[in-house]
């Protein structure tokens, strides 16, 4: 099974490099700030741990209000992680590989 702590340090990683992302990390900890058009969207690590306890629990979870961006949260969320090397889109679900 692979850790929260492991999934979170690979998403940093990815944040970082990205150049559509903004990592806060001045009295922030843990938090990232997404340009969202000319808003910006909040995520912060508790808001990774519940679609990561949902996967890791039946090792896929319905990601359809992300794909259809009903949840911005969710959508940003789910953009993120599926760049993660254990992890695939399939049929309106993010796939533990």
């Amino acid at each position: 099974m692979l850790k929260f702590k492991d999934m979170w340090n690979d998403v940093n990683k990815l944040v970082n490099d990205k150049k559509d992302y903004f990592s806060i990390d001045n009295e922030l900890q843990n938090v990232f700030l997404i340009k969202n058009g000319d808003d910006f969207v909040l995520l912060t690590k508790e808001d990774f741990v519940n679609l990561w306890s949902k996967i890791l629990l039946n090792n896929k979870c319905c990601i359809k209000d992300a794909i259809d961006k009903s949840d911005i949260k969710l959508y940003y969320i789910c953009k993120i992680m599926k760049e993660l090397p254990y992890i695939r889109e399939e049929n309106e679900e993010m796939i533990l590989i």
